[in-house]
């Protein structure tokens, strides 16, 4: 329950480190007035998710061993990391699971079959499943530059180079969406890496768990290690804040863009699939489009501001069809939707079938039940590609619902 961060930048020769103070003991949490981020070296810092005692010990033994090295380079720290956290986790399982049965792991393993398949299956196990529960964030410059890496149960690492960035802990998931956002990459400028960390852990105080008291940002060059002073803090608070309310009133502007959004008939072209059986009995999926027309000044027309169309009017013979297709349409004249697609689908009332194209534009289709011709303007091929050889159409209340 924390947030740890690390961010490489000026073409990944520095780093930006960000935590909490909020520590882990057993089932307590609190936040207490001691930097979390660690140095192992001069140039190396560690950073922990998850139980704090295990950790203390890691460090202790840790900086032991990397007395023998004059200047170790952060590949050797994790190395050194990863074989103390080996070393702890197994005597961590041994205490816990051999010892009570007055074994250690060499008489375990050298009587195992002298003990019931049973208990040697489920001691295995145990063995293999416990863990630290610790995570390690490393953050360390070398002379090959700056460097991340994490470090887990059962005593794994991976390095973060490539990606830039690093986060552990319960707001681990905010922190990487902010940096997500901000398409990062180790070439940022170290004062916008800055506030960017900045921003990572106080987006990140939204998740249970982590420490919204202190926020502690450490710089990380082949020199050492900097602190930002309260004042820095301070400043990139105010910057911080200054983002949130420019967000809220983004927000606002957005929900009355949203608001203004005209959903009613004449504004929509809904386009919508079905499935029907061929006549083999194998599924074809067709797209049927929508429109609603409704009668104006005595003319049958239709909008759709998709397609930029206003008042789009059927002429030459159309409306005689239209009177047709909605003569059991109550109010028709108010408004109503009509369904067309260039194949069959279930409950289509007329097809249209082509007949010729006209030199100065648009096609000609005729009813199959009555031979009704009708002309449709070349405006058809907002819809389809090329005039159809076939064109089905149902008619419905404009309360009609979609669903099938």
């Amino acid at each position: 329950m924390t947030i740890c961060l690390g961010a490489l930048c000026e073409d990944g020769e520095k780093i930006v480190v960000a935590a909490d103070r909020m520590i882990t003991f057993g089932d307590s949490e609190f936040e207490r007035d001691v930097r979390k981020i660690i140095p192992i070296t001069q140039t190396c810092m560690l950073l922990s998710s998850g139980s704090t005692l295990p950790k203390i010990n890691l460090i202790r033994d840790v900086k032991r061993e990397l007395r023998e090295h004059r200047s170790p380079n952060v590949e050797q720290v994790v190395a050194s990391l990863k074989e103390k956290f080996v070393g702890k986790r197994c005597q961590r399982a041994e205490e816990l699971h051999l010892h009570p049965l007055g074994l250690d792991f060499g008489q375990f393993i050298r009587n195992q079959g002298n003990l019931s398949d049973g208990l040697a299956s489920r001691l295995t196990q145990k063995i293999e499943d416990e863990s630290l529960g610790l995570t390690l964030l490393v953050a360390g410059v070398d002379s090959d530059g700056g460097h991340l890496y994490l470090v887990k149960d059962p005593g794994i690492s991976n390095c973060y180079d490539v990606v830039g960035f690093l986060t552990i802990g319960s707001g681990e998931h905010h922190a990487d969406l902010s940096f997500i956002r901000a398409s990062y990459s180790p070439t940022i400028l170290l004062k916008r890496a800055v506030f960017l960390a900045y921003q990572a852990k106080r987006d990140a105080e939204m998740a249970p768990g982590v420490g919204s008291r202190y926020t502690d940002i450490g710089i990380i060059d082949e020199d050492g290690v900097s602190f930002l002073s309260d004042e820095i803090l301070l400043e990139l608070g105010e910057v911080y804040k200054v983002l949130m309310e420019s967000n809220i009133k983004s927000n606002r502007e957005i929900d009355a863009k949203i608001e203004s959004l005209d959903l009613s008939p004449s504004g929509m072209t809904k386009a919508v699939t079905r499935k029907q059986e061929n006549h083999e009995g194998g599924n074809m999926t067709n797209s049927i489009m929508v429109i609603f027309p409704y009668l104006y000044n005595g003319t049958w027309v239709f909008d759709d501001k998709s397609k930029q169309f206003d008042k789009e009017a059927f002429v030459a013979g159309i409306p005689p069809m239209m009177e047709s297709l909605t003569s059991q349409i109550p109010n028709a004249h108010n408004g109503f939707r009509m369904l067309f697609s260039a194949a069959p689908f279930p409950g289509c009332h007329k097809a249209l079938e082509w007949v010729r194209s006209e030199a100065a534009g648009g096609n000609w289709y005729k009813e199959t039940e009555t031979d009704l011709e009708g002309w449709l303007c070349p405006s058809i091929f907002k819809y389809f590609d090329e005039a159809p050889k076939n064109i089905y159409v149902q008619a419905e209340p404009l309360n009609h619902s979609l669903d099938r």
